[in-house]
This record gives structure tokens, sequence and C-alpha cells, in this order.
């Protein structure tokens, strides 16, 4: 070989190797629940890495495609041959048009992959999503048909997960009303996931179980302590129509349905619980080919405190309250024949998992819409919000600008004149365009310059345990900055992240879009977030935790009322405490730090939630329409008494009145426990967290404060 080509020779091998070397990287996106999200809530981004070139670190960065918002950089070690799924909660706050843009970059900043303009599919925000883990793709649940042309089609939504894509943090799972799962696929599901899905179970979830076969629960020993019925063996039974008599009853006492004793705490208001006659199932016909068949059943034997349907000693439903959620367990499995073949199969999953039938009606005119609501964000926006800024009314404006078109015109032009200077408008004019302008810079001084703020209250649910509590929080917190500037917040909390304050539908988010959220494997998150001068801005951290129980209580029924017994294990006082019980507010008086009380009272001393509750719609409406405009006119944009409004709000779906105004995450809404006959207890406790506070920077004017939410169980004899 001539010397002059071995250079080439080389040079082309060196060549050949990069490119296979750099070439092999798979990135792989998967957004929402079977590419569906959820409008105003968290969804998962699934992630899937395969490097088999040369190791590198870098990060996995999501940012929104439109309208600007918050950046988020997920942490990611990629050594050669490695393949890894990363999943982690993103939220959908806009309305019908949401992408994001993926990519991965390397430490140096370099692009290595980029997925753009990713779109997953809009889920209205108050339709009805059940996500399934069915053992076959064939036996995935259905809902009855509805065709509807309107944008904001509300059909109910079914999805399909997959046990290897499973989130492992209970947030990512916010976006489902249900969840059905075959005993069969959580066996594949780890440690972790399990736990997230009993969590997301505690804290309103609804989740559905058919058992494939008895030995599963002996390995998923996490499902059977879920499960409200104990598992026996397998038999078969002639069904004589039992199953049709009970998707055709009215009454509303039975598993799942929607306005029942055991209704989920994750249902969103709608505009009527009276059924259409078009979707009513108390009129659909007998299937007589399948009332006579032989059905494969599991025993059930119910535990006590749940529902079930049929003969006692073997119930073919069985439905019991977890936390706030519901467990409900089929002894059938609805994958197989003679379910899978029943005409009536997509009724029958929608009443066992509880979808209004609302949601179902052939006139689809007859659905509530909610286009442009605003966003239970505002009302709390409102709380946490700075006092140092005042807005400039309308008609202060107008007077400003009508004054200085009246000098640079006419007045210019008689005052020149009058000297018999006119040449002189090439001085006067510039030098009135610079007095207007820092006249309107001294305005704004005198309006909204002051010194650092930091504002942040906790909405804190307790759910307690044998020993301790875990906590569901979400932490409203507002910056004021004096000048253009980035300021860092961090949270250590188990599944905590981060996300900028959302204007409701179709208004996307009130972040300035200068922000960055960098997650990494390891509990908690950091924060870069860009303040404008003299401006706040407002963001919302979910997170879970577990800690020592703050505050305990147990309640005893009386005649004409209830006893509860209050202790308080801080070393705060609790300032204000109020009980929700039997549909009636009453204010109790505060507890010292590391005291106990037992309090007595009648039902006809407590004021009705709803009128309760409603005495607030008027100021939140007002604070919310307030808060989000730019300029002034109006009163009410701050709500100052942060414990009782919080009380208030946490019964949303009681302040829509007959607009609908309010959207909200699920699960923050409290009225669906009130309606199955749970006694709740609120307790403030001022200038005070659960959780160490997230500004990592010093603020010259700040406030705190926490508000526990919990479930008063009864009191055992």
């Amino acid at each position: 070989m001539p010397a002059l080509f071995r250079p080439l020779l080389c040079l082309l091998g060196l060549l050949v190797f990069l490119t296979s070397a750099w070439g092999e990287l798979q990135f792989d996106v998967f957004l929402g629940y079977d590419n569906t999200v959820r409008t105003m809530s968290w969804f998962p981004v699934s992630i899937e890495v395969f490097n088999d070139g040369p190791s590198f670190d870098g990060a996995i960065e999501v940012a929104p495609g439109q309208l600007g918002g918050q950046r988020q950089r997920y942490l990611v070690e990629l050594p050669t041959g490695t393949r890894k799924r990363i999943i982690f909660p993103a939220f959908a706050s806009g309305g019908g048009v949401f992408s994001l843009d993926v990519r991965l970059v390397d430490s140096s900043g370099k692009i290595r992959e980029d997925r753009p303009a990713q779109r997953p599919r809009i889920a209205p925000w108050h339709t009805y999503v059940l996500g399934a883990l069915p053992s076959q793709f064939a036996g995935l649940p259905v809902f009855p048909k509805v065709d509807s042309t309107r944008a904001d089609d509300s059909a109910p939504v079914v999805v399909r997960l997959q046990p290897e894509f499973f989130p492992d943090n209970p947030l990512a799972l916010e976006g489902l009303n249900g969840l059905y799962l075959n005993s069969e696929k959580a066996l594949l599901l780890k440690e972790k996931e399990a736990e997230a899905l009993q969590a997301w179970v505690q804290g309103g979830g609804h989740l559905i179980v058919t058992v494939e076969q008895p030995g599963d629960l002996g390995t998923a020993l996490w499902l059977r302590d879920l499960l409200p019925a104990q598992v026996r063996d397998l038999s078969s039974r002639r069904m004589n129509g039992e199953l049709h008599k009970w998707l055709i009853r009215d009454d509303l006492d039975h598993p799942g349905q929607s306005g029942s004793a055991l209704r989920f705490a994750y249902e969103p208001p709608h505009a009527s619980d009276e059924p259409s006659r078009a979707t009513s199932f108390s009129r659909l016909s007998a299937d007589s080919s399948f009332d006579r068949s032989d059905l494969p059943l599991v025993g059930l034997r119910a535990l006590s405190g749940t529902l079930s349907y049929g003969p006692t000693n073997t119930p073919l439903i069985v439905s019991g309250p977890v936390g706030r959620g519901l467990v409900t367990v089929l002894a059938f499995n609805p994958e197989r024949d003679p379910i899978k073949a029943w005409k009536f199969r997509p009724e029958f999953w929608a009443r066992v998992a509880g979808v209004p039938q609302n949601l179902l009606l052939t006139d689809r005119s007859q659905v509530p819409t909610y286009f442009g609501n605003r966003s239970l964000d505002t009302v709390f926006g409102a709380m946490v919000e700075t006092t140092q800024i005042r807005k400039l009314p309308v008609g202060a404006l107008l007077l400003l600008l009508v004054a200085y078109l009246a000098v640079i015109g006419p007045i210019d032009q008689w005052w020149l004149k009058k000297i018999k200077r006119p040449m002189l408008t090439w001085l006067t004019f510039p030098a009135y365009v610079a007095l207007f302008s820092l006249l309107i810079y001294w305005i704004g001084f005198k309006l909204r310059a002051g010194q650092t703020e930091w504002n942040e209250l906790h909405v804190a649910d307790l759910f307690p345990r044998i020993a301790g509590a875990e906590i569901r929080g979400r932490t409203f917190a507002s910056i004021y900055s004096p000048a253009n500037e980035t300021y860092s917040i961090r949270s250590d909390a188990a599944h905590a992240t981060l996300r900028p304050e959302s204007g409701g539908l179709w208004m996307g988010n009130r972040s300035e879009g200068r922000s960055t959220l960098k997650l990494a494997a390891k509990n908690g998150f950091d924060a870069d977030i860009y303040v404008p001068v003299w401006t706040s801005q407002m963001h919302v951290s979910d997170w879970e935790e577990e800690m020592a129980t703050p505050v305990k209580a147990v309640r005893t029924e009386t005649p004409d009322g209830f006893a509860l017994r209050v202790e308080n294990t801080l070393g705060k006082s609790l300032e204000k405490i109020w009980v929700i019980h039997s549909g009636t507010v009453h204010e109790l008086e505060g507890l010292s730090a590391n005291q106990s009380k037992e309090y007595n009272r009648r039902d006809r001393e407590g004021r009705g939630l709803r009128d309760w509750v409603g005495q607030f719609q008027s100021a939140f409406a007002a604070a919310a329409v307030e808060r989000q405009k730019i300029l002034g006119g109006g009163v009410g944009g701050t709500i100052s008494d942060w414990g009782v409004s919080s009380v208030a709000a946490s019964f949303p779906s009681l302040l829509q009145g007959t607009e609908r105004d309010g959207i909200y995450p699920l699960g923050s809404d409290l009225t669906p426990l009130v309606e199955r006959g749970d006694t709740l207890l609120f307790a403030w406790i001022p200038d005070e967290t659960l959780i160490p506070t997230l500004n990592k920077f010093p603020a010259v004017r700040s406030r705190k404060g926490t508000l526990v939410r919990l479930v008063v169980p009864l009191s055992k004899p």
C-alpha cells in the first residue's frame, strides 16, 4: 500500500469509530398516561435513555413549548452500556394548547438528543380519567361511547399504564380519578411504585382490584393489606341476573357510585347530580345469555366498615374507604368471559368506577363547560401577596395620558407662539418626554418600591400511621423583589417539586418564564426564580414527608353532637381550631403547645357548611379578579386572614355558585369527605411550618403559617 494512502485510511477509520461511538444513543419520551394529560394536574414525564457510547454526565431538560414557563432539569449519569428509565412529575396548568420541548444535554451544554413540540392528548379538568393495569391489552376497561364535537370534550377517558413506566412518585398519579389493577400486574410493581400507589389511594384515589389468583396476594402483601375483604378459594356460580340487578339499581349506596356514602375525594363538581334518562342505567334491558352464564369467582369475606353486593357469604363486589380514598375489589375477572362478552360491559365499568352520569349524556349541551375559569391558585396568591405593591387606578392613568398629550400638543404650541420662538420645539419636546418619564418613574417608585419580601403558606394534610404520620403538603410561596433578581429556593422533603402559579383554563401560568427547577434522584429540588423589579411572583410546591404527628384527635358521638379530644404535640400553639361535623362548622378555642383538651359541642351550635363557606365567595372572587389586573382601581386584592380563608378555600366546589368559577388540583377539595360522613379538623399554626422554609436568601419582610387538615377517627369502645 502506498504510504500516501495510509494517513487517509487512518483518518477514515477514526471517523468511522467516532460516528459509531457517538451514534449509539437512544432517547425516548413518553408524556402523561398513555400520552394523555389532564389540565390543572400533575402528570408523569417518562424518559428511557440507552447509552452505548462513551460515558457522560448530563441533564434532561423539559420546557413548555409555548407561552413561556418554568424549565425543569433532571440530572443524570450515563455510563457506557447503561439503560435508564427516569420518571418525574410535571404540571399542566393551561387549557387546550399544551406542548413540551424535551432534550438531553451533556455537562458542557451540548444538545445530544432533542424532542421538540411533544404534544400529548389533553383531558379536560372536569372529566373522569381511569388508569388501567390489565393483565392483557384486550382486558382494558371501556366506557360507553359519547359522541361529542365540542372543543372541551368531557367524555370519560381510559388510559393504559405499563408496570415498567409506573411512577414511583405519588404526585405523578394525581391526574387520575381511578385506577384498575389486576393482581397479576401488581406483582410487577417495585416497592417504591407500590408505596406511591398506596399514598395516592390514601390521598383520595379510587383503586379497583381484581384478583387473578388468590396466591398473588401471598407475594403482593401490600395489596392484600389494602383490600376491604379477605380473599378465599376459587369457585363458580350461575349469575341468574345478579350483576344486571346491581347495574340497574337507582339507589346510590353501592360501591363506587358518585354521590354514595363512599364517594371518593377526587371527583370534580358537575352541573347536576340527576342522570339523564338517555343514560340512566335503570333503563337497560337484561342480557339473557349473560344472566344464565356461569361466572368464575374468588371467595370474598367483607371486612367491617365496608359495603358489599351479593350474597353475604359470597359477595360479588366489596368496597371500603382507605384513608380519604376508596378501594373496590371484584370477585370476578372483568377481563375474561362472560364479563368480556357482556353487552353492558361499558356501563358496568362506568358504574363501578363511579363515573358521574352527566359525563355520559347524549345531549352534550347539558355537560358543563369551564372555558376561561380562574384557578384556586389566585385565592391563595391573594393571601401571600405582598402589601407593598399598589396599582395605579385606570382613571389616574388616563388623566396622566391626557395631560401628556395636552402638554406636547396645544400647550406647547400656545406657549412657544406666545414667546415667538416656535423653533424651540426641538428642545421643549425632548424636555417634556424626559420630564414625564421621570414623573412616571417617580409614581412607580412610590406605588411599588419596597423591600425584599417572602411569604409562605402551608396547607398540610395528615394521614396518621401506627408510628408518626404521612404529610401531604402544598406550599404557596410569594417573592417580592425590589430589583431584577434571581432567588434560590430549595426543599429536602420527599417527592417535593415546584410549579408556577396557574392562572386557570386558557390563561396558562403567571410566571415570568425564566425560572429553572433542578431535580435529581435524591429527594427535594433546587430552583432559581427570576423576579422582575417591583413585582411579586407566587410558586407552589407540592410535597410528601413522613414525620411525627403534629396534631392528634379522636371523636366520640353524643346524643346531640360530639365530643372531641385534641392533642397538640408541637412546641407551638394552635391559634384556632375548626371542626366540620355532620355538615356544620364549629370554631373552637386554640390549644397551647404540648397541651391536650376535650371539646364538647352540640350540632345545633354549629353553622351550616355551605352557608359558612358562601360568605367568602364574593371576597375570594374580588381578590382573584383584582389579582389578575395589571392596573388598579378596585379593592380586595389581598386576603389578610390566612387561617380562616384557607379553611374556606378547602371547599372550592362550594364556592362555585352558578358560574362554576374556579378550578383546582384534584384532592384539594374536601367536600366529598363531608358528604360521606367524615369529621374534619383544621388547626391554624401561625408563624410555623412543618418542614423547613423554602427560601435560601435573606428577606427583610417575611410571613409564614400552616393549616393542618385531618380526618378525625371515631373512638373505639
